[in-house]
């Protein structure tokens, strides 16, 4: 069950399911592209900027992954949870 609203890029549909599994699904026929799970479940996102999908664990941790195979780009812990959707550009991701 998707959690979150879907974030789109080129041919890539990236969703949140309630489970904690971020998806990236082809635009076109709806096959999983890739997948990776946020093992302490999805609070925020997903948000995609240039070639990065961004989306926050339950601890407060924003993740960046590859929008193209969901390769874990980068992570970083806010000084609080987010409570707004990320604002993500090329260069800035943007937390409320």
């Amino acid at each position: 069950r998707v959690v979150r609203p879907p974030a789109a890029r080129d041919d890539v549909l990236v969703v949140a399911d309630s489970a904690g599994a971020l998806t990236g699904l082809d635009l076109d026929d709806g096959d999983d592209v890739w997948s990776t799970d946020l093992s302490n479940g999805v609070d925020m996102g997903p948000a995609i900027g240039g070639d990065v999908v961004v989306a926050s664990d339950m601890d407060g941790v924003v993740n960046g992954f590859d929008v193209a195979d969901g390769t874990l780009l980068w992570q970083r812990r806010g000084r609080s949870y987010p409570t707004q959707p990320f604002a993500v550009t090329d260069e800035q991701v943007v937390m409320v």
